[in-house]
């Protein structure tokens, strides 16, 4: 056999998938005429086509030292270059091979690929168009020349480039490259639609499920987007991208369990950073807080940078009552990360114990420094007013379930709607009942969840907003870019965070004389306090909210103290506090509850902590988060009296709990966030339960339960003093809030 015939066999294998085979003849080959150029080429394309990318560039780049004239050699090297990762070098090799066969598509199509691939977005357009020029009824030329197109941010001429090669016979390729241009321009409707053409055309595409799915997960069609996931994996059941997506969208769709496990079969497969990160997330929405920092740490191990891990981590260590752990993580999340994570950082460290006003204004203004000094491209807004009425604007992401909303739906609702108009721009994640109502209960719905900083600001401008409220901000999803690019003439803080935001285009805070005594806390912000005359916080009850139980003292024959607070807030200097508590009233027991409590480590060292402080475990029962919320109300059925958490006081826990009879002591710090237990009990008549040191705290706590006639009557009038406080007193806060709005826009307070 010649060596012709020979590799002649040896191709024929390769070109049927017999790799094995094929790469036996080549050998046999080069056993027979060493540095036979043919053979080592297509040696190296098979290990290409195993994943062996170095061994191929070492065999191809031989082949060209024997043959450097072969177009195909240079061609093949580029495709190795990018399976590298080195998609600068491909294009110098795929100009080469250009060169050497200039009628060559291939080697040209590939040649733009590579200058998208390493950012050279006006050369890749270039090159593309050269595509056209050489045969202008190819249709990949067109669907190459759109893709730079889409590059260089020009859509409306990637669409046409993308049409014409549609009518040139694209097929399904063409109308997935269509509903991607679509996709990125935010045009999801059109996006779906080409898209569902493409899949008819090209029904075994995973690439085009998966940017189906993408697409309908954008439009909150969740169920639809993991049918289209699933489709993947029928396709393909090791593609891991497709699970991670599902696993997602279950997660999405409040299916922790099942994200689970789908997320933890992407990660037998293959340990990929993006499947590591999901099943964390779905791990942590599973109450599984270990397992998920354990996935997010698989992350860390090989990447220490990776931001996302980072900051997951932390959060997730602030749940379980690590705090300061969860501090370090943070930090090297910053190293690389942006505004979400320092946001992040700004609000955990409310629960960190020791640092001063003077630390956690500094950390607020070096925010604002990096973050908040932000040139818009948007004209200078003005104050115009709209025919008399001041129209206000609400943004928040918490317009569904969640405490924000509860203190915000008396204002929307109650708002005189002869003296004010009222827009909400939502950024919500999960609509549920309360957002519909919410909704019902606006003049005007936005939802900028899918905008940009500048477009959110931009449309805010555009809608003529006065008063512009914030009700997040460095909580969760809070939009602080918003608030830099100057949506309203006058901007006010407001509710969901306990501090100033630190940006200087945030102008009030809203606030009252308890939670920010006049003379005492203004240093601390970059906004100026506008105090309201009563109370800033305003408790609407949920309406299935259950009755109040008889005293569980009574009942027991011992008294249980009890907190409810997020378990952040639960350090060890509290749960020092606590135990003092507990050791001044012999037989007295402990009621912890928290959602970090479903971890059993957290559970573990909460105990261990009331040990040391010479409480018995057996006194202290550690609870984690009831889902139903009549269960959860109902648990304070099991209270006597509520202890509040210290620096961070407690706020919706605080009203839930005197509202279904259950006091509350609290301790008085120097900062809002130490204060607001104080505006809440003094609101509703029970100032005398305000402590003003730790010795203080111990005796009305343990007088508190001394007379158990006396808790037994709190228990029975404490809903009703709530009911006629202005804590509840909806009409009356609401004309608080109108007159203070009022003078802010009537610049009195300018």
């Amino acid at each position: 056999m010649t060596i012709e015939q020979a590799m002649g066999a040896g191709m024929e294998h390769h070109r049927a998938g017999r790799l094995a085979e094929a790469e036996g003849i080549y050998r046999q080959v080069l056993g027979v005429v060493p540095g036979y150029p043919e053979a080592l080429h297509y040696l190296g394309v098979i290990a290409h086509q195993v994943g062996k990318n170095e061994a191929a560039e070492g065999l191809i780049r031989e082949a060209i030292a024997k043959n450097p004239g072969n177009a195909a050699y240079w061609n093949n090297l580029g495709q190795v270059l990018r399976a590298l990762g080195k998609p600068g070098e491909a294009v110098e090799v795929y100009r080469r091979a250009g060169e050497l066969g200039p009628g060559e598509f291939g080697c040209r199509e590939n040649l733009t690929i590579a200058l998208r691939e390493c950012g050279r977005s006006a050369e890749a357009v270039e090159a593309a168009r050269k595509l056209v020029s050489m045969d202008e009824n190819r249709a990949g030329s067109y669907l190459q020349l759109a893709a730079g197109l889409m590059g260089v941010g020009d859509d409306a001429g990637a669409v046409a480039a993308t049409e014409k090669g549609i009518r040139l016979g694209a097929g399904g390729g063409g109308f997935e490259m269509l509903g991607v241009i679509h996709l990125q321009a935010g045009k999801l409707a059109e996006a779906e639609g080409a898209l569902r053409r493409g899949a008819e055309l090209m029904p075994g595409s995973e690439t085009m499920w998966n940017h189906l799915g993408i697409v309908l997960m954008q439009q909150g069609k969740r169920v639809e987007g993991a049918v289209a996931f699933q489709r993947i994996i029928g396709i393909n059941p090791r593609n891991v991208e497709a699970r991670v997506n599902l696993g997602n969208a279950l997660l999405e769709m409040g299916r922790a369990e099942d994200a689970v496990k789908v997320l933890q079969g992407a990660v037998e497969l293959a340990r990929t950073t993006n499947a590591l990160i999901a099943l964390g997330a779905a791990l942590s929405a599973s109450g599984r807080l270990e397992e998920a920092v354990t996935a997010w740490r698989g992350v860390v191990e090989r990447e220490p940078g990776n931001v996302s891990a980072n900051n997951n981590i932390a959060a997730a260590l602030a749940t379980m009552g690590l705090v300061e752990e969860g501090q370090q993580y943070y930090q090297e999340a910053l190293k690389t990360g942006g505004p979400e994570v320092y946001s992040n950082m700004l609000l955990d460290m409310h629960y960190v114990e020791g640092i001063s006003a003077g630390e956690m204004l500094a950390a607020h203004l070096e925010y604002g420094r990096r973050w908040g000094k932000v040139v818009s491209s948007q004209e200078p807004v003005v104050r115009r007013g709209n025919g008399g009425r001041i129209r206000v604007g609400y943004y928040s992401p918490d317009f569904r379930a969640h405490s924000v909303a509860d203190f915000i739906a008396p204002l929307i609702a109650g708002h005189d709607r002869e003296e004010f108009e009222v827009v909400c721009y939502a950024n919500v994640h999960g609509e549920d009942v309360y957002t519909e109502r919410l909704k019902r209960q606006a003049d005007l719905w936005r939802d900028v969840s899918r905008m940009s900083d500048e477009e959110a600001a931009g449309l805010i401008r555009s809608d003529g907003v006065d008063i512009l409220v914030d009700l997040a901000g460095h909580t969760a999803r809070g939009r602080l870019g918003i608030f830099a690019r100057r949506g309203a003439p006058v901007q006010i803080s407001y509710l969901g965070y306990p501090d100033t935001t630190g940006i200087s285009q945030m102008d009030y805070r809203l606030t009252d004389g308890l939670a920010d005594p006049v003379g005492s806390t203004e240093g601390s912000y970059v906004e100026r306090l506008v105090r309201l005359p009563r109370t800033a916080w305003c408790y609407q009850a949920w309406e299935g909210t259950p009755g109040v139980g008889e005293s569980p003292a009574e009942r027991n024959g011992y008294v249980t103290f009890g907190s409810f607070n997020n378990l952040a807030k639960v350090t060890p200097g509290v749960i020092g506090l606590w135990a003092r508590v507990l050791k001044e009233v012999p037989g007295s027991r402990m009621l912890v509850k928290a959602g970090g409590l479903n971890s059993a480590a957290a559970r573990e060292r909460v105990l261990t902590e009331f040990e040391k402080h010479g409480v018995e475990r057996e006194r202290v029962e550690v609870v984690g988060r009831i889902e139903d919320l009549t269960g959860h109300l109902g648990a304070y059925g099991r209270v006597d009296v509520g202890l509040d958490t210290f620096p961070y006081h407690g706020a919706t826990t605080t009203c839930e709990a005197m509202y279904m009879g259950v006091p509350v002591v609290t301790l008085a710090g120097q900062r809002h966030v130490s204060r607001v237990g104080v505006s809440l009990l003094t609101n509703v008549g029970m100032g005398e339960l305000v402590a003003k040191n730790h010795e203080e705290y111990v005796r009305i706590a343990a007088k508190m339960v001394g007379d158990i006639e006396q808790l037994k009557d709190i228990r029975r009038t404490l809903r009703g003093r709530m009911e006629s406080s202005p804590l509840m007193d909806a009409r009356g806060f609401v004309r608080d809030v109108e007159e203070a709005y009022g003078r802010v826009w009537a610049g009195e307070l300018f």
